[in-house]
């Protein structure tokens, strides 16, 4: 029963383990608890929800060749270097072009912080918590039974939807969190599917991406929303410029025996 369908286990998993400590963070910053001690940990925990339940399905499933595989997405990093300079570059340029964007449009500031680039490091550690499960297990799977732009389109949804705790405060930004994570979960898995399929390029767009937010952050007023929304929108047209450029396929998918066997018989 899980193996036929490990990837709703999967992400049954990961909200559970995410969801705890996310909601948990989500009711203090509503409390206007900000300076809790608590709440670094309770993010870095909500963050290693998808490795831990990856980690969990790979012991209970007990199955050499998907335990390689998860390895193998994990070694591969042999790109060129074309492919690691856009990880890093894109994400940071789709965030300041959409700052500068929404000021130009809407008023307010744009406020420079060259100092947050040093979060950079704490970043990638954090969001290997994520992109270990995501783009190790289930992103995979997810390509094993469905063309590259539907497995982006669902895979960016249930994102989106892990981060709901963190926004029961700001459900107004929350709501274009959908089209920001689908937009930017196309741009990655066309950089995935264009680099080995492995997780390192995708985790240095995470940390690029949450970087910028650092160095550019969102206006506190409602600006902050309107900034939101027009990064979301140029992530949007990023990811339909590339849909439009690669015909629909964002790349190739190269099947490995783990992914011809779900797609013979073992579903999601």
């Amino acid at each position: 029963m899980v193996g036929r369908h490990r990837i709703v286990v999967f992400y049954l998993l990961t909200y559970a383990i995410s969801w705890i400590p996310g909601f948990t963070y989500g009711a203090l910053v509503a409390r206007g608890q900000l300076s809790s001690p608590a709440i670094p940990f309770l993010l870095l925990a909500a963050s290693y929800g998808p490795t831990l339940a990856a980690l969990f399905m790979l012991a209970l499933l007990r199955e050499p060749d998907e335990t390689r595989a998860f390895r193998r997405h994990l070694g591969a990093w042999r790109a060129g270097l074309g492919w690691y300079a856009l990880a890093l570059v894109l994400p940071a340029g789709l965030w300041a072009a959409g700052s500068l964007l929404a000021a130009s449009v809407f008023g307010g500031s744009v406020v420079f912080v060259a100092a947050a680039a040093a979060a950079f490091p704490a970043l990638l550690l954090a969001n290997a918590g994520e992109e270990i499960g995501w783009r190790g297990f289930a992103f995979p799977h997810l390509l094993a039974v469905l063309r590259p732009l539907p497995a982006s389109l669902v895979f960016g949804a249930l994102w989106a939807g892990i981060h709901l705790p963190l926004y029961i405060g700001a459900l107004d930004r929350f709501a274009v969190l959908l089209p920001l994570f689908l937009g930017l979960s196309v741009l990655m898995a066309w950089i995935y599917l264009h680099t080995g399929q492995g997780v390192l390029p995708l985790l240095l767009f995470h940390a690029s991406l949450d970087t910028s937010q650092f160095i550019l952050p969102l206006d506190k007023t409602g600006h902050g929303t309107q900034t939101f929304a027009a990064i979301a929108a140029l992530s949007v047209a990023a990811a339909l410029g590339v849909l439009w450029r690669t015909r629909g396929e964002l790349g190739l998918v190269r099947a490995d025996a783990r992914q011809r066997a779900l797609a013979s018989g073992v579903g999601v």
